[in-house]
Protein backbone atom coordinates (compact mmCIF):
# COMPACT_ATOMS: atom_id res chain seq x y z
CA UNK A 1 0.00 0.00 0.00
CA UNK A 2 1.33 3.43 -0.90
CA UNK A 3 1.13 6.32 1.52
CA UNK A 4 1.32 10.03 0.91
CA UNK A 5 3.24 12.35 3.17
CA UNK A 6 2.09 13.52 5.61
CA UNK A 7 -0.11 10.62 6.78
CA UNK A 8 -2.02 10.81 10.06
CA UNK A 9 -1.06 8.57 12.92
CA UNK A 10 -4.25 6.52 12.64
CA UNK A 11 -3.10 3.65 14.79
CA UNK A 12 -2.95 5.98 17.80
CA UNK A 13 -6.43 7.39 17.38
CA UNK A 14 -8.27 4.48 15.76
CA UNK A 15 -10.09 3.64 19.00
CA UNK A 16 -11.39 7.18 19.25
CA UNK A 17 -12.41 7.26 15.60
CA UNK A 18 -14.51 4.14 16.04
CA UNK A 19 -16.08 5.26 19.32
CA UNK A 20 -19.77 6.26 19.06
CA UNK A 21 -19.96 9.98 19.63
CA UNK A 22 -22.66 9.76 22.31
CA UNK A 23 -20.51 7.50 24.50
CA UNK A 24 -17.62 9.96 24.74
CA UNK A 25 -17.24 12.48 27.58
CA UNK A 26 -15.80 15.67 26.05
CA UNK A 27 -15.69 17.71 29.24
CA UNK A 28 -13.67 15.41 31.45
CA UNK A 29 -10.73 16.75 33.40
CA UNK A 30 -8.34 15.39 30.76
CA UNK A 31 -10.26 17.16 27.99
CA UNK A 32 -10.29 20.44 29.90
CA UNK A 33 -6.57 20.33 30.58
CA UNK A 34 -5.73 19.34 27.02
CA UNK A 35 -7.65 22.24 25.46
CA UNK A 36 -6.48 24.71 28.08
CA UNK A 37 -2.85 23.85 27.33
CA UNK A 38 -3.26 23.44 23.57
CA UNK A 39 -5.39 26.41 22.58
CA UNK A 40 -2.99 29.22 23.64
CA UNK A 41 -0.26 27.71 21.44
CA UNK A 42 -2.66 27.47 18.49
CA UNK A 43 -3.47 31.15 18.94
CA UNK A 44 0.20 32.03 19.15
CA UNK A 45 0.93 30.38 15.80
CA UNK A 46 -2.15 31.93 14.18
CA UNK A 47 -1.17 35.35 15.52
CA UNK A 48 2.27 35.03 13.94
CA UNK A 49 0.60 34.20 10.63
CA UNK A 50 -1.77 37.17 10.92
CA UNK A 51 1.20 39.50 11.48
CA UNK A 52 2.82 38.13 8.32
CA UNK A 53 -0.43 38.50 6.42
CA UNK A 54 -0.92 42.10 7.58
CA UNK A 55 2.63 42.96 6.52
CA UNK A 56 2.01 41.49 3.06
CA UNK A 57 -1.19 43.52 2.67
CA UNK A 58 0.59 46.73 3.71
CA UNK A 59 3.40 46.11 1.21
CA UNK A 60 0.86 45.44 -1.52
CA UNK A 61 -0.96 48.69 -0.70
CA UNK A 62 2.30 50.60 -1.02
CA UNK A 63 2.94 49.14 -4.46
CA UNK A 64 -0.59 49.87 -5.64
CA UNK A 65 -0.23 53.52 -4.62
CA UNK A 66 3.08 53.92 -6.43
CA UNK A 67 5.37 53.82 -3.41
CA UNK A 68 8.72 52.09 -3.36
CA UNK A 69 9.82 49.33 -1.04
CA UNK A 70 12.57 49.26 1.57
CA UNK A 71 15.29 46.63 1.46
CA UNK A 72 13.82 45.08 4.62
CA UNK A 73 10.45 44.69 2.89
CA UNK A 74 12.04 42.97 -0.09
CA UNK A 75 13.84 40.65 2.31
CA UNK A 76 10.56 39.87 4.06
CA UNK A 77 8.94 38.96 0.72
CA UNK A 78 11.85 36.66 -0.08
CA UNK A 79 11.54 34.88 3.29
CA UNK A 80 7.79 34.44 2.83
CA UNK A 81 8.31 32.96 -0.64
CA UNK A 82 10.81 30.45 0.71
CA UNK A 83 8.79 29.55 3.80
CA UNK A 84 5.52 29.04 1.90
CA UNK A 85 7.04 27.33 -1.14
CA UNK A 86 6.33 30.12 -3.61
CA UNK A 87 8.45 31.23 -6.59
CA UNK A 88 11.75 32.68 -5.38
CA UNK A 89 13.12 33.97 -8.69
CA UNK A 90 13.58 37.73 -9.12
CA UNK A 91 10.58 39.53 -10.69
CA UNK A 92 11.17 41.08 -14.09
CA UNK A 93 12.58 44.62 -14.00
CA UNK A 94 10.14 45.93 -16.63
CA UNK A 95 7.03 44.75 -14.76
CA UNK A 96 8.42 44.62 -11.25
CA UNK A 97 5.52 46.37 -9.50
CA UNK A 98 2.82 44.35 -11.27
CA UNK A 99 4.66 41.05 -10.76
CA UNK A 100 5.19 41.62 -7.05
CA UNK A 101 1.53 42.58 -6.55
CA UNK A 102 0.48 39.33 -8.23
CA UNK A 103 2.95 37.35 -6.16
CA UNK A 104 1.56 38.84 -2.97
CA UNK A 105 -1.94 37.82 -4.10
CA UNK A 106 -0.67 34.25 -4.43
CA UNK A 107 1.07 34.47 -1.06
CA UNK A 108 -2.08 35.64 0.71
CA UNK A 109 -3.79 32.39 -0.31
CA UNK A 110 -1.18 30.55 1.75
CA UNK A 111 -0.28 32.99 4.51
CA UNK A 112 -3.50 32.62 6.46
CA UNK A 113 -4.76 30.99 9.62
CA UNK A 114 -6.22 27.56 10.26
CA UNK A 115 -9.37 28.01 12.41
CA UNK A 116 -8.77 27.11 16.03
CA UNK A 117 -11.65 24.67 16.24
CA UNK A 118 -10.36 22.73 13.24
CA UNK A 119 -6.87 22.53 14.74
CA UNK A 120 -8.31 21.31 18.04
CA UNK A 121 -10.57 18.79 16.30
CA UNK A 122 -7.67 17.24 14.41
CA UNK A 123 -5.50 17.11 17.50
CA UNK A 124 -8.33 15.45 19.44
CA UNK A 125 -8.97 12.84 16.74
CA UNK A 126 -5.32 12.12 15.98
CA UNK A 127 -4.07 11.93 19.58
CA UNK A 128 -7.19 10.85 21.49
CA UNK A 129 -7.51 14.07 23.52
CA UNK A 130 -3.74 14.21 23.88
CA UNK A 131 -3.54 10.80 25.58
CA UNK A 132 -1.17 9.34 22.98
CA UNK A 133 2.25 8.89 24.57
CA UNK A 134 3.93 9.19 21.16
CA UNK A 135 2.17 12.51 20.52
CA UNK A 136 3.23 13.86 23.91
CA UNK A 137 6.84 12.74 23.56
CA UNK A 138 7.23 14.18 20.05
CA UNK A 139 4.93 17.23 20.42
CA UNK A 140 3.26 15.89 17.27
CA UNK A 141 -0.51 15.74 17.76
CA UNK A 142 -1.42 15.52 14.07
CA UNK A 143 0.35 12.37 12.89
CA UNK A 144 2.82 14.21 10.64
CA UNK A 145 5.47 11.83 9.29
CA UNK A 146 8.81 11.81 7.52
CA UNK A 147 11.14 9.28 5.95
CA UNK A 148 14.13 10.32 8.05
CA UNK A 149 14.65 8.04 11.04
CA UNK A 150 13.12 9.46 14.18
CA UNK A 151 12.45 6.57 16.51
CA UNK A 152 8.67 6.15 16.15
CA UNK A 153 7.76 3.94 13.18
CA UNK A 154 4.34 4.81 11.75
CA UNK A 155 4.19 2.36 8.87
CA UNK A 156 6.52 0.24 6.78
CA UNK A 157 6.58 -1.25 3.32
CA UNK A 158 9.21 -3.32 1.53
CA UNK A 159 10.96 -0.17 0.34
CA UNK A 160 9.98 2.66 2.68
CA UNK A 161 9.61 3.34 6.38
CA UNK A 162 7.75 6.38 7.71
CA UNK A 163 8.58 7.87 11.08
CA UNK A 164 6.61 10.20 13.28
CA UNK A 165 8.06 13.72 13.16
CA UNK A 166 9.45 15.09 16.41
CA UNK A 167 9.51 18.75 17.52
CA UNK A 168 11.28 20.60 20.35
CA UNK A 169 8.00 21.97 21.72
CA UNK A 170 4.25 22.16 21.08
CA UNK A 171 4.50 25.51 19.31
CA UNK A 172 6.91 24.07 16.72
CA UNK A 173 4.63 21.08 16.13
CA UNK A 174 1.57 23.26 15.53
CA UNK A 175 3.61 25.61 13.34
CA UNK A 176 4.71 22.75 11.06
CA UNK A 177 1.16 21.41 10.94
CA UNK A 178 -0.16 24.77 9.69
CA UNK A 179 2.73 25.14 7.25
CA UNK A 180 1.84 21.70 5.87
CA UNK A 181 -1.77 22.71 5.25
CA UNK A 182 -0.69 26.03 3.76
CA UNK A 183 1.87 24.60 1.34
CA UNK A 184 1.26 20.95 0.41
CA UNK A 185 -0.50 20.32 -2.93
CA UNK A 186 -2.78 17.79 -1.19
CA UNK A 187 -4.51 20.64 0.65
CA UNK A 188 -5.05 23.04 -2.21
CA UNK A 189 -8.81 22.54 -1.83
CA UNK A 190 -8.55 23.81 1.75
CA UNK A 191 -6.71 26.95 0.60
CA UNK A 192 -9.20 27.61 -2.21
CA UNK A 193 -12.16 27.31 0.18
CA UNK A 194 -10.49 29.68 2.63
CA UNK A 195 -9.56 32.21 -0.06
CA UNK A 196 -13.17 32.24 -1.30
CA UNK A 197 -14.35 33.00 2.23
CA UNK A 198 -11.91 35.90 2.43
CA UNK A 199 -13.14 37.27 -0.90
CA UNK A 200 -16.69 37.25 0.48
CA UNK A 201 -15.58 39.05 3.62
CA UNK A 202 -16.16 35.95 5.77
CA UNK A 203 -14.00 34.50 8.52
CA UNK A 204 -12.52 31.06 7.79
CA UNK A 205 -15.13 28.53 8.94
CA UNK A 206 -13.82 25.40 10.65
CA UNK A 207 -16.63 23.04 9.61
CA UNK A 208 -16.54 24.05 5.95
CA UNK A 209 -12.76 23.96 5.79
CA UNK A 210 -12.73 20.43 7.21
CA UNK A 211 -13.82 19.31 3.73
CA UNK A 212 -10.50 20.62 2.42
CA UNK A 213 -8.60 18.05 4.49
CA UNK A 214 -10.11 15.06 2.71
CA UNK A 215 -6.66 13.84 1.68
CA UNK A 216 -5.27 13.94 5.21
CA UNK A 217 -6.51 10.42 5.86
CA UNK A 218 -7.25 7.34 3.79
CA UNK A 219 -10.69 7.42 5.43
CA UNK A 220 -11.35 10.54 3.35
CA UNK A 221 -15.05 11.58 3.74
CA UNK A 222 -15.42 9.53 6.93
CA UNK A 223 -12.45 11.38 8.39
CA UNK A 224 -13.65 14.88 7.47
CA UNK A 225 -17.13 14.10 8.79
CA UNK A 226 -15.55 12.94 12.05
CA UNK A 227 -13.77 16.30 12.29
CA UNK A 228 -17.04 18.15 11.67
CA UNK A 229 -18.82 16.10 14.33
CA UNK A 230 -16.09 16.84 16.86
CA UNK A 231 -16.34 20.55 16.06
CA UNK A 232 -20.12 20.57 16.46
CA UNK A 233 -20.44 18.36 19.53
CA UNK A 234 -17.19 18.79 21.46
CA UNK A 235 -16.22 22.40 20.74
CA UNK A 236 -19.29 24.61 21.38
CA UNK A 237 -19.21 28.39 21.21
CA UNK A 238 -18.99 28.72 24.97
CA UNK A 239 -16.07 26.32 25.25
CA UNK A 240 -13.83 29.01 26.71
CA UNK A 241 -16.15 29.83 29.55
CA UNK A 242 -16.53 26.14 30.37
CA UNK A 243 -13.00 24.88 29.83
CA UNK A 244 -10.14 27.33 29.69
CA UNK A 245 -8.03 28.43 32.58
CA UNK A 246 -7.17 31.74 30.86
CA UNK A 247 -10.46 33.64 30.30
CA UNK A 248 -8.65 36.63 28.78
CA UNK A 249 -8.54 34.94 25.35
CA UNK A 250 -11.16 35.97 22.80
CA UNK A 251 -13.90 33.66 21.52
CA UNK A 252 -13.05 30.75 19.26
CA UNK A 253 -13.12 31.33 15.52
Amino acid sequence: MRFRLPIPLLFISIGFLCLPLKSAKPFTKVGKEFIADFLPQVRRVNLDILFQRAHLINIQKKLKTGQGLYVEELGFLAKIAQRYKLPTDTPSFQNFRRDVIHRIDAALNRVDIVPEKLVLAQAIVESGWGKSSAARRTHNYFGLTQRRSNGFVVTQSETTTYYLKSYPNLYAGIQDYMRTINTFPSYKKFRVLRANMRLKGQKPDAEILAHGLIRWSERRELYTEKLRMVIRHYLPKDIEVRLLREPQYSALN
